[in-house]
């Protein structure tokens, strides 16, 4: 797969948090990933697998497609954005 099809455009495990009166400190310990990890998410510094955004997702309570939003549209995207829809 070509890596150009599952760029990230936009972020917003920040502006939910925020929204929710929560930090990514909490946000680490909820989901059991580090504080530096969470970190490189929320900045785009590392594309999240799809447990690993299954998790968050599940800790903030909403869904992926609302914490990322993908630049491509691709087959695979499009199934996960249906699949969790």
């Amino acid at each position: 797969m070509d890596k150009r099809e599952l760029k990230i455009k936009k972020v917003k495990i920040k502006e939910i948090l925020r929204q929710q009166g929560r930090t990514q400190k909490w946000l680490a310990e909820q989901t059991g990933y580090t504080n530096v990890y969470i970190n490189m998410l929320a900045n785009k510094k590392s594309l999240p697998s799809l447990p690993v955004a299954y998790r968050v997702s599940e800790a903030l309570g909403v869904k992926i497609s609302e914490i990322w939003v993908w630049e491509n549209k691709t087959p695979l995207i499009e199934s996960i954005r249906k699949f969790f829809k």
